[in-house]
C-alpha cells in the first residue's frame, strides 16, 4: 500500500505503525509567517523593532558516521527566528519519520533531501554528481530554480540570483523564460507583510505548478 501525507498532519497518527518504509521526499519549510507568529506569541514586541523574515543559508554537515559532507540548508536570516524555524522544522520531519515506529521494528526511513535530522544519522548517502563543463548563466539559474523548489519549495527572484551567482537584473531580463524552462507557476508571495517588515508590497515567487 502507497499513501501521501504532509508535514504537520501526520504528528502522533498511528496509522503508518504497520508500514515498513517512509520516505521524506523534500524538506519541512515553516512559513516565515508561522514563525514570526510564534515568536510574538511568546516574547512580544515592540513597534520599531520589526522582524526580518527572508530566508537565508548556512552551512551544515551530513554524515553517515564513516563519510561527513558539508551542506548548504536554509534558515532564517533574522537570529531571533532561526532556532524557532529549525525547530520546526526538525519537528515535523521527526515526527513524520516516526510514523512507522521505527523504535519498536526494524524500518527503512528514506530522506530524498541534504538536509540533516537530528537523532536519525544516516546509513548510506547518495549523491548526484555536479554537472561539469561550461554553463552558461541561463542554464545555472534554471538549476537554482529547481534546487530551491526542492530545498525550501519557493524561489524568489533574490534567492535565484545569490544561488546561481548572477545579478537581480540578469533573473528579472530570463524571468519569463525561467517560467517556461522550469514549468513553474508565479505566485504573489505575502511573506513581507507590512505588520513585520514595514511593507505590504508582495513579491513574485515561483513554486510548483501543482501548489496553489
Amino acid at each position: 500500500m502507497r499513501t501521501l501525507d504532509h508535514y504537520g498532519a501526520v504528528s502522533g497518527l498511528n496509522a503508518y505503525e504497520d508500514f515498513d518504509t517512509v520516505i521524506l521526499a523534500q524538506p519541512s519549510n515553516p512559513s516565515p509567517i508561522r514563525v514570526a507568529e510564534y515568536y510574538r506569541s511568546v516574547y512580544g514586541g515592540r513597534l520599531g523593532e520589526p522582524l526580518n523574515l527572508d530566508i537565508t543559508w548556512k552551512d551544515d554537515i551530513i554524515s553517515d558516521g564513516k563519510v561527513a559532507y558539508q551542506v548548504c540548508v536554509t534558515t532564517m536570516a533574522d537570529d531571533r527566528l532561526q532556532p524557532i524555524y529549525e525547530h520546526m522544522r526538525w519537528k515535523d520531519m521527526y515526527q513524520a519519520a516516526h510514523r512507522v515506529r521505527p523504535i519498536r521494528n526494524p524500518r527503512h526511513i528514506i530522506i530524498a533531501f541534504s538536509i540533516p535530522i537530528d537523532g536519525l544519522q544516516a546509513t548510506e548517502i547518495k549523491y548526484q554528481t555536479i554537472r561539469r563543463g561550461p554553463v552558461g548563466d541561463f542554464d545555472r539559474m534554471v538549476e537554482a530554480v529547481r534546487y530551491l523548489i526542492r530545498t525550501q519549495g519557493r524561489a524568489s527572484r533574490q534567492d535565484i540570483a545569490s544561488v546561481a551567482k548572477v545579478s537581480i537584473g540578469t533573473v528579472k531580463k530570463h524571468w519569463a523564460r525561467l517560467v517556461e524552462a522550469t514549468g513553474c507557476k508565479v505566485i504573489k508571495d505575502r511573506n513581507r507583510s507590512r505588520r513585520y517588515q514595514g511593507q505590504g508590497r508582495p513579491i513574485e515567487v515561483l513554486v510548483p505548478n501543482t501548489q496553489r
